[in-house]
């Protein structure tokens, strides 16, 4: 619905960017830094390390993707559905602030901040929640509406509701696919 309501290469772009930040800060470099430490100071083979450290990590780190990708993505899935003025800017404004407010919170948090020292840094967290969700998912919904407002719309007239059928009932679904990959 989203691919179809903001045919824009920008929106893609900055959809896919969240993607990619979140696998690449969360997953790929703790996988590899933990599996490396296991088999140095365990013996244990870094294959094994690494599948057992990444079991034990998607414990843990899943409830934090899962507040960074809400912030990111949830206010643009629920105001592409439900609101009609919803345009392009709201989107991008949307997806930003709540990527980059969730990694911030993140950063600042005792997840990374720790006076005992057991989280990555000694210090006190500046931020006193391990989730970053409670604040920086409303910020995402905050951004999406100032982003609608201040900027112009570039949406077609009639799109929402034409979207909104092809979504309930994949009327001239295939005609829509066909027509988006010739003008790509």
């Amino acid at each position: 619905m989203i691919a179809a309501r903001f045919n824009k290469p920008r929106v893609r772009g900055v959809a896919a960017m969240n993607a990619i930040v979140i696998s690449i800060f969360y997953m790929i470099a703790q996988l590899v830094g933990a599996g490396a430490l296991i088999e140095l100071l365990l013996g244990i083979p870094y294959t094994t390390s690494v599948i057992v450290v990444g079991i034990l990590m998607t414990v843990y780190v899943v409830s934090l993707a899962f507040a960074v990708a809400a912030s990111a993505k949830l206010p643009v899935i629920l105001f592409t559905i439900y609101w009609r003025r919803f345009n392009t800017g709201g989107a991008v404004f949307g997806m930003v602030v709540g990527l980059f407010s969730s990694l911030f919170l993140v950063a600042i948090s005792p997840n990374v901040w720790a006076p005992d020292g057991s989280a990555i840094f000694i210090g006190e967290a500046l931020f006193p929640l391990t989730n970053p969700g409670i604040v920086s998912i409303p910020l995402g919904f905050l951004a999406a509406i100032v982003g609608t407002y201040v900027t112009k719309s570039d949406e077609v007239a009639g799109n929402f509701e034409r979207i909104l059928v092809k979504a309930n009932t994949g009327i001239n679904a295939e005609t829509e696919a066909a027509m988006t990959k010739k003008s790509s």
